[in-house]
């Protein structure tokens, strides 16, 4: 159909090891490239979404997670595409990572996520985290507006 924007189910993963979060940069070249993101990527046909999240963390990073516990999912529309994004918790289960198709990768701690400039579906992962670092439930919280502090720097 004509006009019609493509749909795609993307996973993220919120990897974490020792109280420090794993947030990876967008290469440049690419769709909305040098935002920081939780990494992950696009589902394949007859794939899950938990294995999805693993292999594209493998892909992406050079290391194996265990995708655990989702977070509630985010519907995201941009000028081209629209994407339903599958975030996870993640734990690291064989080898480090290291950035074969990411621009740089960093651990960080969960406080400081809002001082990374990440894509609008990102910011909410973001959101869905501190929630849950006050205790909130995932999605039952400070709501879509609580956004704000979490600036387009």
């Amino acid at each position: 159909m004509r006009g019609k924007k493509p749909h795609f189910q993307v996973t993220a993963g919120v990897i974490r090891r020792r109280g420090w979060i794993l947030i990876s940069k967008r290469r440049k070249d690419g769709h909305m490239g040098g935002y920081w993101e939780f990494p992950g990527g696009k589902r394949e046909p007859g794939e899950t979404l938990r294995a999805c999240l693993e292999r594209e963390i493998e892909e992406e990073l050079g290391f194996r997670v265990r995708a655990g516990e989702a977070f509630p999912e985010i519907h995201h529309e941009y000028d081209t595409r629209i994407i339903t994004l599958y975030p996870f918790h993640c734990v690291p289960v064989e080898g480090r990572p290291r950035p074969p198709q990411c621009e740089a990768f960093r651990w960080v701690r969960a406080r400081r996520l809002a001082d990374f400039s990440f894509s609008p579906p990102d910011r909410e992962i973001v959101r869905l985290i501190m929630e849950t670092e006050k205790g909130i439930p995932p999605g039952k919280g400070i709501g879509r507006r609580g956004t704000d502090v979490l600036s387009e720097k």
